[in-house]
């Protein structure tokens, strides 16, 4: 009888305690996840084609400011990589060089942007994306540069020939449903137009939301 009752105690606490433990083993960020996420978001970028300074002013004094909502889909695979397909609609203020240089009207444009990335996920439920380097293009579609395709990369702020990460970091939810990113400053982006010759550079604020969608 006491046997019985010490297994019957036994199963009774290993019942109790196996959905706790298969809780934490499927976290989400205690391994890869996999899926496609609906991602919506803002960014606002300064340009420079002269540069950044070491306290980010542009080094002619003189910058141009645009804002964009975006969306699209983020795709993850189990292995850390992945890939970003994204539709950006944005408009310009107007602008003038310098107090007696030309003046430029205010403008709208659209693009086409992709990328592809690897990520990490942490213990805390924090995820970092990097850009994987010479992969982030941006096709113009509408406006000014309508045509263009340009390749956008990371580089340090007075090196500018030194190319450096394009991160994202944030958060993902315990159910692995939804993700928040956030990127800018200090990371200086090199823009290259890829057809011809001509180079810019932006410093953007990004924040971002990814839904995961059934498949």
């Amino acid at each position: 009888m006491k046997g019985s009752m010490k297994k019957l105690v036994v199963f009774v606490v290993i019942t109790v305690i196996a959905p706790f433990i298969m809780a934490d083993i499927a976290s989400p960020w205690q391994h890869s996840i996999r899926g496609k996420y609906a991602y919506t978001g803002e960014t606002t970028c300064l340009f420079s084609p002269s540069g950044f300074n070491a306290n980010l002013q542009p080094n002619a004094g003189w910058g141009v400011i645009q804002t964009y909502s975006r969306e699209g889909v983020f795709r993850f695979e189990h292995n850390g990589t992945g890939s970003a397909d994204i539709f950006s609609r944005g408009v310009a203020l107007p602008f003038q060089i310098l107090p007696n240089g030309p003046s430029f009207p205010p403008n709208a444009v659209t693009q086409d942007i992709t990328f592809d990335f690897t990520y990490t996920l942490k213990k805390d439920g924090t995820i970092t994306i990097i850009v994987d380097p010479g992969t982030f293009i941006s096709t113009q579609l509408k406006g000014p540069d309508a045509g263009r395709i340009f390749i956008i990369e990371g580089v340090l702020t007075d090196v500018v020939d030194v190319i450096t990460p394009q991160l994202m970091d944030g958060a993902i939810t315990p159910n692995g449903k939804t993700i928040t990113l956030n990127s800018g400053a200090p990371d200086v982006y090199k823009i290259t137009r890829i057809d011809a010759p001509g180079t810019n550079y932006s410093i953007c604020h990004s924040s971002a939301v990814l839904i995961r969608q059934h498949e």
